[in-house]
C-alpha cells in the first residue's frame, strides 16, 4: 500500500504527519519512537518495534543483504 505524505514546516524543522492507517500498521501512537533506516537504492524503511535498536538494525541489514535480489524483484511489481 502506498501512502503519499506531505512534508510540513514545524518550527525550525520539517516533519511528516502520519495518518491513522499508517500508525495502525506501525502499531505506534503519539509519543512513540519510530526508526527510519536507509536501505538500498535510496529507499527508507520505518519501524516502531520495541527492543534494542542496534540489534534490530543489525538484523535488518543482514536481511537486506541476504535478500537483496528478492527485494529488488518485488520492488518491480
Amino acid at each position: 500500500m502506498l501512502f503519499e505524505l506531505k512534508l510540513q514546516k514545524m518550527e525550525d524543522a520539517v516533519g511528516v504527519v502520519l495518518p491513522p492507517e499508517v500508525l495502525s500498521q506501525l502499531d505506534a501512537a503519539e509519543g512513540d519512537t519510530v526508526h527510519l533506516v536507509s536501505g538500498p537504492e535510496g529507499r527508507f524503511f520505518m519501524s516502531a518495534q520495541k527492543g534494542s535498536v542496534s540489534e534490530q538494525v543489525r538484523i535488518f541489514q543482514d536481511l537486506m543483504v541476504r535478500y537483496q535480489h528478492t527485494l529488488k524483484e518485488l520492488a518491480k511489481h
